[in-house]
């Protein structure tokens, strides 16, 4: 899934259904981007690869989607790690607005912590009620984001133990041809 395409293609298709609703979208896009200094398509969806793996696993909290956690490499980890940079920075400073502005409910704030080599960051909802904290770690190959630090964690975590799933026997031929889109496996 290369993100990037999908962000142009779906601001094609709202122009060619509602030009005016494309345009006050861009707009919109365009003050979150001016207001965070980064540019969503150029920043973040270009640096990201196209090849995600998505999963759940029941060990680490995978009850309906609480252990949810995706993985995607990375073609520009410097131009996605300046993007969080800034993304951090907006967020720390728009936090400190929040205190001094006397808001009665400050928005979301990014906090972070060191993993081994990692540092994980993660969105903090104080008052909200929010049942997630969203985590992310851009680590030398790949963005991990989860819907919780502990998945992130637990990723981080592993070893190498095996190839792929795509290297095993009955799985292969799968791959002879064309790539599948997705490949699931059930351990029952």
């Amino acid at each position: 899934l290369d993100l990037a395409k999908v962000y142009s293609e779906a601001l094609e298709v709202i122009g060619r259904v509602d030009p005016r609703a494309r345009d006050e979208l861009l707009g919109e896009l365009g003050q979150f981007e001016e207001s965070l200094k980064i540019k969503l398509a150029k920043d973040i969806f270009e640096s990201l690869g196209d090849v995600w793996r998505v999963y759940n696993p029941p060990t680490e909290g995978g009850l309906v989607v609480t252990g949810l956690t995706a993985v995607v490499n990375l073609r520009d980890r410097d131009r996605l790690v300046a993007a969080n940079g800034k993304l951090v920075l907006s967020a720390l400073f728009g936090g400190a607005a929040d205190r001094i502005g006397g808001r009665r409910r400050p928005g979301p704030q990014i906090g972070q912590f060191t993993f081994g080599p990692h540092t994980i960051f993660y969105l903090k909802y104080a008052g909200w009620g929010v049942p997630f904290a969203p985590a992310w770690c851009i680590t030398e190959k790949e963005l991990v984001a989860a819907l919780s630090p502990q998945n992130v964690k637990a990723y981080l975590s592993r070893t190498e133990t095996g190839g792929s799933l795509a290297d095993v026997p009955a799985a292969a031929g799968l791959f002879t041809d064309e790539a599948p889109m997705g490949l699931a496996y059930c351990d029952t």
